[in-house]
């Protein structure tokens, strides 16, 4: 659960034949070779169009996402990330007025949600990197995946991030230790419900062996 559930490609895999869509995502693995003029990037973008976000296959907190313009955009990202061997996600720039719903599940069931808006013209919502968070009612249609996403994942909490890019919802990722800011706490009782959901789930560990 832990390697499928922080990489970002393998957790789009894995919930493939989820309700709502997952994003499409290429892999691009990088290094000394990867960065090199006749290593064409393109031939594995079929279908996707400027611009493009490229962000690290397995980072979190928002850090790291950028926004490729052109080919060349691409290959200067590519490039960069060679120098640290970063395996890179591409996918497809919804578009400045997507947001982000992020859903904590405790004990298989949604427990909080979160929308989160990107400020000041940045191309994520995590409030990490300014993003306007703010606790909002799980829209129905995120709530019709609840039951599959319980079953792919049946972990005492993870969060699973959408976008909605003003039409339509779009599955992101999956986070096994989501997290989220001391305000959510003081509304919600998130904190508790995740500590004492891992409790529960340790106990019946040991009951069994």
């Amino acid at each position: 659960m832990s390697f499928i559930a922080t990489d970002k490609v393998a957790t789009l895999l894995y919930l493939r034949d989820c309700p709502v869509r997952p994003i499409p995502t290429v892999r691009l693995a990088t290094g000394r070779e990867s960065a090199a003029p006749y290593r064409d990037p393109q031939a594995l973008l079929e279908g996707f169009e400027y611009p493009l976000i490229v962000k690290p296959v397995a980072w979190g907190g928002g850090m790291g996402v950028c926004v490729a313009k052109t080919p060349d955009d691409l290959y200067s990202l590519v490039s960069l990330a060679s120098g640290i061997g970063c395996t890179l996600a591409v996918q497809p720039y919804l578009g400045a007025e997507t947001v982000d719903y992020r859903v904590f599940f405790v004990d298989g069931v949604p427990h909080t949600t979160l929308l989160r808006r990107p400020m000041r013209s940045a191309y994520v919502g995590n409030a990490a990197q300014g993003g306007q968070v703010s606790i909002v009612d799980l829209p129905e249609a995120l709530a019709e995946t609840a039951g599959y996403l319980s079953e792919k994942f049946p972990i005492p909490y993870f969060a699973v991030d959408f976008l909605h890019d003003g039409e339509r919802f779009w599955l992101s990722e999956v986070e096994p230790d989501g997290g989220h800011g001391n305000y959510v706490q003081d509304a919600t009782g998130l904190l508790q419900a995740r500590f004492h959901a891992y409790a529960a789930a340790q106990e019946k560990f040991l009951a069994a062996r």
